[in-house]
């Protein structure tokens, strides 16, 4: 990481008066792919807002946008490429100064910290900071932002139209294969490394399907189904099957007393099942829009009702067992 020039060593006696270390960890993780993945990550929940951080937000692609961008490919025989920036967390330009531990293997002498020079992964500016650096980038290579959306970019070159969709770390760039290969070559001088994929089957976790003869595309999200499956599916095995994920102007109201409220377990199984149905409302099923907008509206004192809605939504996703 530090080939980046993420951070440099100092005393922790070399601190600012009156701040503190943010904490840390190793993320160990195994891609689709197969691959073994490991990361420093900086615990974000530890940073003191005003202090170490003050942006929150980084926009991603509208939902929208990148329809209309599949549409658009169908439509005009456009081209695609998937290009995926590498350590994309670690350009992001930081305004703060924070300061971290040092992680576990590092070789360190007396009492030393990290400085960090630069964003990293977990911080809560580094989405932020990772956007604005890959921004300037596009628009010096003569792309210019769509005010509708900021994280569409175009770039005009006579006749020949390319656009780029931005989602954090992981871009799509449509339009003419000339066009690409010229984009691409020239981004290569930049700061920025990328892995290209020619497939566009895979984007965002969505299964992207076109065929150019009918011009029809379609777009699903199987991967979030099968881990939405994976955590829930024995708790809905002996769940009926449903035509609908609640019932007609069913409405969910937080518990108004704690001994209402489920387990500290079951509220955190609600969390993460109402998050993850709210990431297939994003892109491929507005079919549970109604039902994820009341469980959203319970998401810290959810009731034994809430969760059997939760669970309903759940079994109507993937359908019979």
């Amino acid at each position: 990481m530090n080939n980046c020039g993420v951070w440099e060593k100092i005393k922790k006696s070399d601190m600012e008066p009156g701040r503190r270390c943010v904490k840390h960890k190793w993320v160990m993780d195994i891609k689709r792919s197969g691959r073994f993945r490991v990361r420093l990550v900086a615990c974000g929940y530890s940073q003191i807002p005003g202090i170490d951080f003050t942006d929150v937000h980084s926009p991603v692609i509208n939902d929208i946008s990148f329809c209309i961008a599949i549409v658009m490919k169908l439509q005009m025989n456009l081209d695609a490429v998937i290009f995926d920036v590498d350590t994309a967390f670690l350009h992001g330009d930081l305004k703060e100064k924070i300061y971290m531990d040092c992680p576990d293997g590092m070789v360190t002498y007396g009492d030393e910290c990290l400085l960090l020079k630069q964003t990293t992964c977990g911080l809560v500016q580094s989405a932020t900071g990772c956007n604005h650096k890959f921004s300037v980038v596009l628009m010096g290579l003569g792309f210019e932002r769509c005010s509708p959306d900021p994280c569409l970019f175009r770039r005009e070159s006579g006749d020949m139209l390319l656009i780029i969709l931005c989602y954090v770390d992981a871009n799509l760039v449509v339009g003419k294969r000339q066009e690409i290969d010229k984009f691409l070559e020239e981004f290569k001088e930049s700061e920025f490394k990328c892995t290209l994929k020619e497939d566009l089957n895979d984007y965002l976790s969505c299964d992207i399907q076109m065929d150019l003869e009918t011009v029809t595309g379609w777009i699903g999200q199987p991967h979030m189904v099968k881990k939405i499956e994976k955590t829930f599916g024995k708790e809905v095995t002996n769940v009926q099957n449903y035509t609908a994920p609640g019932t007609p102007g069913f409405k969910l109201v937080k518990a108004s007393e704690e001994s209402e409220m489920i387990d500290d377990d079951l509220q955190s199984r609600f969390r993460t099942g109402a998050g993850q149905l709210m990431f297939l409302i994003k892109h491929s099923r507005p079919d549970l829009m109604s039902g994820v907008r009341e469980l959203s509206k319970v998401l810290g004192k959810a009731t034994e009702a809430a969760y059997k809605k939760l669970l309903r939504c759940v079994k109507f996703v993937y359908g019979p067992s």
